[in-house]
């Protein structure tokens, strides 16, 4: 005869579905976007899910957390991420039997939406009003205020579902940013650009004006204070790039070094000023405070000479 307590945990478990663990509500923690502009990769490696910082400067990583895979059996894939400027909390595409929209932290995941479909999606983004943005080969998809759904331990069955913005006449790249209306992505070395404002979703590739030279897969995307940044997968590179959607040109550079990943995803909080722009605005200082110290000690050495030739 089973315990009391026994006795009524089998029978609940047995009205619920023969043991079958419902969906309960899960909190998830935020980033602390007032003090971390760190850009972030989610690396999956086939046995746990990561998220890893670097340093742009040297290409070095480091390990924020991870998910032992074993401890999610259902989920095979993890990509398309951002951080949410609305709540701080990281979002990302996850396939278990089907994709959803699910937060992440260190002590796992909450679901609250699903894709069109059941479909996956490998490249995603929020722009800054807080609006969740994702492409596949072919299709845009978009969630409103993700922030103010409900995240669950497990999807239950009315999850609600990512609209269908419409299809793109040309393949987006491996990440993407949503920036002034546009979809921004960079595939093997070309920028394209989707015209969220037209019906027909409009797509074009834009042309370099100039560029560094730029090739493979760009696994990263990062949006700061406006600004674009592309990290390309196999250690070539961050670039920022600045498109003209005037000119339908853009301005590539070289900022700094990846480090050498495939499964992987950019992300970051978005009102943040850069690795590359902290970078600049050091060095400018340093070499305006250097001319400062210069121009003192030759007044002191003019100073000086006067001195000595004086009678």
């Amino acid at each position: 005869m089973l315990p009391a307590v026994s006795r009524v945990g089998f029978m609940v478990a047995a009205c619920l579905g023969g043991g079958a663990a419902q969906p309960v509500e899960r909190s998830t923690i935020p980033h602390d976007c007032a003090n971390d502009n760190l850009p972030y990769q989610l690396i999956n490696t086939g046995t746990t899910i990561e998220l890893h910082s670097w340093d742009w400067a040297t290409g070095e990583r480091s390990v924020h957390w991870k998910l032992q895979q074993a401890n999610h059996p259902n989920v095979t894939r993890v990509n398309a991420c951002g951080i949410d400027p609305e709540d701080n909390i990281a979002y990302c595409i996850v396939y278990r039997n089907g994709g959803y929209l699910g937060r992440l932290d260190k002590n796992g995941i909450a679901y609250v939406a699903r894709t069109p479909g059941g479909e996956f999606s490998v490249s995603a983004s929020f722009d800054e009003n807080g609006t969740f943005w994702a492409t596949t080969r072919d299709e845009i998809w978009k969630l409103k205020a993700p922030h103010k759904l409900n995240g669950w331990s497990k999807p239950p069955a009315d999850l609600p579902e990512l609209d269908v913005v419409g299809k793109t006449s040309i393949m987006h790249g491996a990440d993407n940013v949503a920036w002034q209306g546009h979809i921004v992505s960079v595939h093997r070395g070309k920028v394209i650009l989707t015209d969220l404002s037209d019906k027909n979703l409009e797509t074009w590739e834009a042309k370099p004006n100039p560029a560094d030279p730029m090739s493979g897969i760009f696994g990263g995307a990062y949006l700061y204070s406006g600004s674009l940044y592309f990290s390309a997968n196999g250690g070539k590179g961050v670039y920022r790039i600045e498109p003209d959607l005037k000119l339908r040109t853009f301005i590539g550079t070289r900022v700094g070094a990846s480090f050498d990943t495939n499964n992987n995803d950019g992300l970051n909080c978005i009102f943040t000023e850069s690795p590359d722009e902290v970078g600049r605005i050091k060095d400018a200082g340093f070499h305006t405070s250097m001319l400062g110290a210069s121009i003192v000690i030759l007044s002191l050495l003019g100073h000086l000479m006067n001195s000595v030739g004086a009678p």
